[in-house]
């Protein structure tokens, strides 16, 4: 399954580089944070999550030097990657995995409910 970042960047597993791999895989973790939503009925972890988010826009939003860093260590420039994380914002991605999310919770919890009863 790609995620909203290996869609949005073009990611492709470099596997000449691993070290590159890493610091894209940095990227993307960082795309999953900032797009995360709350589900209904998700355990205590929603409140560190939230925090998570938060951090996760932010380091986009504003570029700080560690975000520059990460940028440059996984080839990109660090400005491309701010706008793509602004495009997928508001072109409705991270909406997409709102929805994906909130499916993923409702059928567990169907599952779950299927096999107590």
């Amino acid at each position: 399954m790609k995620t909203v970042a290996a869609s949005t960047l073009n990611v492709h597993s470099p596997k000449s580089d691993p070290c590159r791999a890493l610091w894209c895989a940095v990227i993307q973790q960082a795309f999953m944070d900032a797009a995360w939503h709350p589900v209904e009925g998700q355990h205590k972890n929603t409140i560190a999550r939230g925090i998570d988010t938060r951090r996760a826009r932010h380091w986009f939003m504003f570029a700080p030097d560690d975000f520059r860093l990460v940028c440059e260590y996984a080839g990109f420039n660090f400005s491309y990657v701010q706008r793509k994380y602004h495009e997928s914002f508001y072109n409705g991605l991270f909406e997409s995995q709102k929805k994906l999310a909130h499916t993923r919770a409702t059928t567990r919890g169907a599952h779950t409910r299927k096999k107590r009863a």
